[in-house]
């Protein structure tokens, strides 16, 4: 039989719900902390409330937030231990590395020899393929494809339904909008959509 591990999330939007669902088949959250709940308590056997660094000391924590930068900001003040998390559905190669904070999401798969940074969230039915770098606090919106050998720089998007061709480097924090075909490389803090994908900003 397999042992829950106890976990907090932090957030309480819609990514939240997501990972919460993504945790009940191998996780039991203890607490959510999120600054616009106002009033602490508990809800369905969770503890709901502001952050409080003395709140579950020992339980580690996933930052459950979707936009990266805000992702960032609340990673440098908490003072918990982090944790990564990975669905039941999800199909992750024994090679894949990935760093802590973490979540590989329902239905995702992740494929050999992949590396993937601090906070990084592969999220629903994202496909990531064979030897591809991933950066700290990369998002990888639901339904993407990231075929072999990509590197992703950190704090980049890629949006919902985008494909990303083999041997692409994309830049850090860039963004990819949904539905894009990203052929050629991208610099950093660019702006590529369509397919094919064109640099609208820079």
């Amino acid at each position: 039989m397999i042992k829950l591990k106890d976990i907090i999330i932090y957030g309480n939007g819609g990514h939240a719900k997501v990972v919460k669902t993504a945790c009940k088949d191998n996780y039991v959250v203890k607490g959510q902390f999120d600054d616009s709940i106002t009033e602490e308590g508990v809800e369905n056997g969770v503890w709901k409330g502001r952050y409080d660094h003395s709140k579950f000391e020992m339980v580690k924590l996933i930052v459950a937030i979707g936009d990266n930068g805000v992702r960032k900001k609340i990673v440098s003040k908490v003072k918990h231990r982090f944790t990564s998390i990975i669905a039941k559905t999800a199909i992750i190669e024994e090679s894949v590395v990935i760093g802590e904070g973490g979540m590989i999401l329902q239905g995702s798969i992740v494929q050999v020899d992949t590396k993937l940074g601090k906070h990084v969230i592969v999220n629903t039915g994202a496909s990531i393929d064979h030897d591809c770098q991933i950066g700290d606090f990369v998002h990888i919106a639901p339904g993407s494809v990231l075929c072999g050998n990509v590197s992703v720089g950190q704090g980049t998007l890629i949006g919902a339904r985008s494909v990303v061709l083999p041997g692409v480097s994309i830049g850090q924090n860039v963004k990819v909008g949904a539905g894009t075909v990203v052929h050629r490389n991208v610099p950093d803090g660019a702006t590529v959509v369509g397919n094919p994908g064109r640099i609208i900003s820079n």
